[in-house]
């Protein structure tokens, strides 16, 4: 009885019945080991995607900095350049016709005493002439400051120093001309802070031709790397 129930039909069915879940047990073995790989491609994926955004924003910050670097890096030392020859201009001995006529004068004043004091104030005049641009150039202090340091905060004190020298000397010359007791050295000292070529002529140190100099120079230097770097 119970080898006749073991029909070769039956053993075959059983047989399959076997192997259909031995291949479901592989096949769901296989699964979870192929959804085990996804998952840890996935993360690595990920992980690979996260550091190389961060990288590209790192080079595109880097990039920026460095752009807005180069552009005021050239800014900054075209109007240096220019502010050095513009003072150049400022405190040339030469006057043209008319220099110096709206300085606010005396109207008991001679002739020859309004001369002196016109050509006196003709640097000042022209300092006013130009306040756009030194103001201009003077307000980008702040922003050469957080890109290149104290340096630039000294280079613009420098700026600043030969402005008023030039325009403290003008207005004591201008208050003291036509009196008897001048000490003839001071006055040749206050001359030589208005007019660059006096200090050159007597053979003495341009004290404020001096100070633009170096603030050009640490300009220079603070600007002509960025300008000059080639990416390596």
């Amino acid at each position: 009885m119970t080898d006749e129930l073991w029909t070769p039909q039956m053993v075959a069915g059983l047989t399959g019945l076997g192997g259909v879940i031995v291949g479901a047990l592989i096949t769901w073995l296989g699964l979870g080991k192929r959804i085990d790989a996804d998952e840890r491609l996935a993360t690595k994926k990920f992980e690979f995607d996260k550091e190389l955004a961060q990288r590209k924003f790192d080079l595109d910050r880097s990039q920026l900095i460095h752009k807005r670097r180069f552009e005021l890096a050239e800014t900054l030392l075209a109007d240096a350049y220019r502010f050095s020859d513009l003072m150049g201009s400022v405190r040339s001995s030469w006057s043209m016709e008319g220099e110096g006529k709206s300085r606010p004068e005396d109207a008991e004043e001679p002739e020859s005493l309004k001369r002196l004091k016109d050509s006196y104030f003709a640097p000042i005049e022209r300092l006013q002439q130009h306040s756009e641009f030194i103001n201009g150039f003077r307000a980008k202090r702040h922003t050469a400051r957080a890109y290149f340091g104290s340096n630039a905060v000294q280079a613009f004190q420098f700026f600043d120093q030969s402005i008023v020298s030039v325009q403290t000397a003008s207005e004591t010359l201008i208050e003291v001309a036509g009196e008897r007791d001048n000490d003839p050295a001071v006055i040749k000292e206050l001359r030589q802070d208005i007019w660059a070529g006096h200090s050159e002529a007597r053979k003495q140190a341009d004290k404020v031709g001096k100070k633009i100099e170096e603030g050009v120079l640490l300009i220079e230097n603070l600007c002509r790397p960025v300008l000059e770097w080639n990416g390596a």
